[in-house]
């Protein structure tokens, strides 16, 4: 009889115990991912190589036929950073 009702009571406690939502145990480290990730967007940081990035050191954009003046060096074709480069 004890044994029947120890094995009842085991089997039924595990029914009763409430558990937090799983949806509101990750919002905490979704909203620090995200933070995160906005503070690395901003921090950029010049080529290596000096080359503007944008026109490949060119000076100018264009398909071969129509060019256009870079309009992150400004025809400079160096990397000024992300300021950009001043006239």
């Amino acid at each position: 009889m004890t044994r029947a009702l120890v094995f009842v009571t085991v089997a039924l406690l595990p029914g009763c115990v409430a558990l937090p939502r799983r949806g509101q145990d990750l919002q905490p480290f979704v909203a620090a991912a995200g933070r995160y990730s906005l503070m690395q967007s901003g921090t950029t940081k010049p080529s290596p190589s000096g080359r503007c990035e944008n026109c490949r050191g060119a000076g100018k954009i264009g398909d071969g036929t129509v060019f256009v003046v870079c309009p992150i060096c400004r025809g400079s074709g160096t990397d000024c950073g992300p300021a950009g480069c001043k006239k």
